[in-house]
């Protein structure tokens, strides 16, 4: 998985937006983990909505493409949420 970034819209006080391309290959899907819960994500979608935070906090959200049950190596990302 390639280009994992903050998106550029939809950031609020209590919510942020990943965006991330499609590796080549092909996968299954995607998991993505705030802290120790993961949420697995369907194959065509490459962006995910984290809500429910709290403000100007920084949170580290991690990704990993899924191929056969098993995950790649993830991928790290650094966001703050707004004031």
């Amino acid at each position: 998985m390639d280009n994992l970034v903050e998106a550029s819209s939809g950031k609020t006080t209590t919510e942020f937006a990943i965006e991330w391309s499609q590796p080549d290959g092909g996968v299954d899907g995607y998991r993505v983990w705030m802290g120790s819960s993961g949420s697995y994500i369907p194959r065509h979608q490459t962006s995910y909505t984290v809500t429910g935070r709290q403000p100007a906090t920084w949170y580290i959200v991690q990704v990993a493409a899924v191929v056969a049950n098993i995950e790649s190596g993830r991928r790290a990302l650094n966001v703050t949420t707004s004031m």
